[in-house]
């Protein structure tokens, strides 16, 4: 039994579902991304999931209340950057967490801040508001109330080059989606900064379209942002399915 699980909730559903873990382990393993695939969990499924769909031209609805509706036509797949194509910022948060004594979710959310989009300095950063390197002169408000007071350099050393490694076979992925006739997005929370970067790093003719924060002055889960990756991929938002690392990301899209 296929199973296409509805597009906003995907993430929080594939990750936690056994019946999604069991059928990955048991049902697919000789299609082209196999059980043993080095690729995230919830990804590996997704990927699975859409590629036996567009091979069959169907999808059928299994195992899950939220499954999508029978006939669900998806046109087009949008990769997230950090934690996706490239290997998950924890690495980097974890060193700074604990040369300041705390735990990495608090060092997440003192640097780059709470789940809600607001006005903290690295959301304005993202959205093309400030500079990055105005990014640390805000901080210790937010650091304050965790009893935490920053040393100064901690955004430096989270930005510090060599400290990711990209996802060789999502990479992969994602140009033969492309070619099987699906439209590919990169939609990412970024910086005018690094988008060299990005496109030293990831092969951007393979992406139908590139959207990122900064240029669109909206980040994730800002609904604009979202409304302008349909509008660049030209399809509609029921026919996307977005790949993110952050569960509040997808349950806005």
């Amino acid at each position: 039994m296929l199973v296409l699980l509805r597009l906003c909730h995907f993430h929080m559903a594939a990750s936690n579902c056994a019946c999604i873990r069991k059928l990955v382990g048991m049902r697919f393993k000789n299609i082209c991304i196999s059980q043993h695939c080095l690729l995230p969990h919830w990804i590996r499924i997704c990927l699975i999931t859409l590629m036996r769909s567009k091979r069959n031209n169907t999808y059928r609805v299994g195992e899950m209340s939220d499954a999508t509706p029978q006939g669900t036509n998806i046109r087009a797949i949008v990769f997230d950057f950090g934690g996706v194509l490239i290997t998950s910022i924890t690495h980097q948060l974890h060193k700074i967490a604990v040369d300041h004594g705390v735990d990495v979710a608090t060092m997440l959310s003192i640097l780059l801040g709470p789940h809600e989009s607001g006005s903290h300095p690295w959301h304005q950063a993202e959205r093309g508001e400030i500079a990055v390197s105005a990014i640390q002169d805000g901080l210790q408000p937010w650091a304050t109330p965790y009893g935490v007071d920053l040393a100064g350099d901690e955004i430096e050393a989270l930005m510090a080059p060599g400290q990711y490694t990209v996802i060789t076979p999502m990479m992969d992925k994602v140009g033969e989606l492309r070619k099987r006739g699906f439209a590919t997005g990169l939609l990412t929370n970024s910086f005018a900064e690094f988008r060299p970067t990005m496109q030293r790093d990831l092969r951007f003719e393979d992406f139908s379209a590139v959207v990122e924060s900064f240029a669109i002055g909206a980040r994730k889960p800002e609904p604009a942002i979202y409304e302008a990756t349909a509008q660049m991929l030209q399809v509609k938002h029921s026919e996307i399915l977005y790949l993110d690392d952050f569960p509040q990301n997808i349950a806005m899209a």
